[in-house]
This record gives structure tokens, sequence and C-alpha cells, in this order.
């Protein structure tokens, strides 16, 4: 065993042991690794409609992203889903994209994209979870009691976070995670 000079184990995370902590999560966003893709504060439309943010990490992108947080804020009544992708959806406008440490040069290399207009729901044997917004200014975070999501370098993958807005709504839609 190692320990640091304060008298902390040293663990680290590698293919033969992939433990992802809080404190890893840090230490990436410390070096410029971490991102947040965001819609922007945005207003539905009348009526019906599904809308979305995507984010994806290309087979070519050469790193893993790891998710830990997803969040989503409305004025009014919604259900909210999250589905996984292995085709980039490209949902029309591009998201906002901000290293989580501020004057790093780093870029991200997903695509991370949104639609403020009606989009087609993923066939309900992708979606992995699903929460409702029970009244006006809800703030749900889909990712509790530390969970993650990982979109493994090498391999297309992506995660489509989707919800029903039954009317006009003002709504933000954020999603936090590390590139390595």
């Amino acid at each position: 065993m190692f320990f640091d000079q304060h008298g902390n184990l040293l663990v680290s995370a590698g293919a033969a042991t992939p433990v992802a902590s809080s404190d890893q999560v840090r230490a990436y966003i410390a070096a410029g690794q971490g991102f947040v893709y965001s819609t922007g504060e945005q207003q539905s439309p009348v009526g019906n409609v599904n809308l979305g943010l995507s984010l994806f990490n290309p087979a070519n992108s050469g790193k893993s992203i790891l998710v830990y947080s997803i969040r989503i804020f409305c004025t009014g009544y919604a259900m909210f889903f999250l589905a996984l992708s292995n085709i980039d959806p490209a949902l029309g406008t591009p998201a906002v994209i901000t290293n989580a440490m501020p004057g790093a040069t780093p870029t991200s290399v997903a695509s991370a994209t949104y639609t403020n207009t009606n989009l087609t729901p993923p066939v309900s044997n992708t979606i992995l979870e699903g929460v409702q917004a029970a009244g006006n200014y809800t703030a749900c975070d889909l990712l509790s009691n530390n969970s993650i999501y990982i979109l493994p370098k090498g391999s297309a993958s992506g995660l489509l976070l989707f919800f029903n807005s039954s009317a006009t709504n003002t709504w933000i839609a954020t999603i936090k995670g590390v590139e390595y």
C-alpha cells in the first residue's frame, strides 16, 4: 500500500481498478478536464412538445466521459427521461459547453446539442431513468446517491435527456462531466 504525505491511502483508477471517486473528479476539474454542457435558459413553445439535451461521445474522441450530474429546471409540470444513444441525435442547436475550471484552455471532445422544438422520443427500451416534476418551479437531479454514467472512449455512446412540456415553460438542462 502507498500513502500520501497526509497519511491517506493512495488509490489510482485504471483498467485494472476502475474506481471513480469524488476526489478524482475534483482533480480532473482542477486539471481543466471538467465540462458543463447546457441548454442555457429556454422558453418552450406553446403546446405539448418533447424537448431535450444530448451529450454524445464520438467513437474517435480518444477520451471517456464520466457524467456525474444531470439536472433540469422547469417552471411547469413535466416528466423527464434519460435514454442511451449509440448514434448522435444532433438535436439542431449546439449546447453551451463551458470548462468547469475558469481560464482553462482544454476544449471538450463531446458533441452536445439541444432542441427547443419537438423531438421524437427514443424507443422505451433505451430509457434508463425517469422523474416527474409535480408542480411549478421544479429542479430535478436525475443522478442521486453518487450515481454516474460513463461514455467510454472508442465506442460511440451518448445520453439523451428529454422531457414533455405541456405548456409554455422556462427551462434549462445541464449535464456535468469529466473527460479523461
